[in-house]
């Protein structure tokens, strides 16, 4: 009879045990479908319906670093910065490796001129060998440079970038940085090469053209520089590059 009762009861506490189990998993199940669709407002620029979403997958799993990446975004695309910082360090503490809200966090930093956290968010984003995207904190990284007049900075960081994603979609972008910085510098051959990779990348970068007809002008290709500087005046005629295109061309 005893043995009977103790089998019963060991039977009963497996039930409730695997009962538990079930219910955790369903736990994870529903936040998972909360931070699915929590993501997808984000992605449409959605982000209070966001916040409500993720903010449901929170209490399911509090854990999840995920969750308070993505709250991160939301809060940060709303103005709620600080709230964002809060939320990415959070994520950061749950998963130290986690490379994208080290580089979320670190642009958060550049846009409040906290240049040496900022790149050392960055680098910290850099150290995850599993990150997919390095030319992102890269270009970040970059500016951050930029921003703190350290041009040799800068320079290395937009070359990396290219150089560790050569197919990266920031490529125009860091051609032209590139670019500029070699022109600051009195290096106009260079400059220009990488500006023609810029514009050959992205044809209605105005911007791109505007530098490349500066180079043009330095180099006394005066007919390249006139067809740069129409260009850009064709592309953005309204724009700070147009009315200096017009002023460019008037001297030619």
């Amino acid at each position: 009879m005893k043995r009977t009762r103790l089998w019963i009861l060991a039977v009963a506490a497996l039930a409730v045990s695997l009962a538990g189990c079930a219910s955790d998993a369903e736990l994870k199940e529903r936040a998972k479908g909360h931070l699915r669709i929590g993501t997808a407002h984000i992605q449409a620029g959605q982000y209070a319906p966001a916040l409500k979403e993720l903010m449901e997958a929170e209490k399911l799993t509090p854990d999840d670093p995920a969750v308070h990446y993505n709250m991160g975004i939301a809060y940060e695309r709303r103005g709620f910065a600080d709230e964002a910082v809060r939320e990415f360090q959070k994520a950061i503490a749950l998963k130290a490796d986690y490379a994208e809200a080290h580089n979320y966090l670190g642009t958060i930093w550049l846009s409040r001129g906290l240049y040496d956290e900022a790149i050392a968010s960055f680098t910290r984003a850099l150290a995850n060998p599993l990150y997919e995207t390095p030319s992102v904190p890269l270009y970040n990284m970059g500016r951050a440079y930029v921003a703190k007049g350290d041009l040799r900075g800068a320079y290395a960081s937009f070359n990396e970038a290219i150089r560790k994603e050569p197919n990266t979609h920031l490529l125009p972008i860091l051609e032209l940085n590139l670019g500029v910085i070699d022109y600051r510098q009195g290096a106009y051959l260079q400059a220009e090469r990488h500006l023609q990779k810029s514009v050959e990348r992205a044809p209605n970068l105005a911007e791109a053209h505007y530098w490349l007809g500066m180079t043009q002008m330095q180099l006394r290709k005066r007919k390249e520089a006139a067809e740069s500087f129409r260009k850009v005046i064709q592309l953005a005629p309204d724009s700070e590059w147009g009315a200096k295109s017009r002023e460019n061309l008037s001297r030619l």
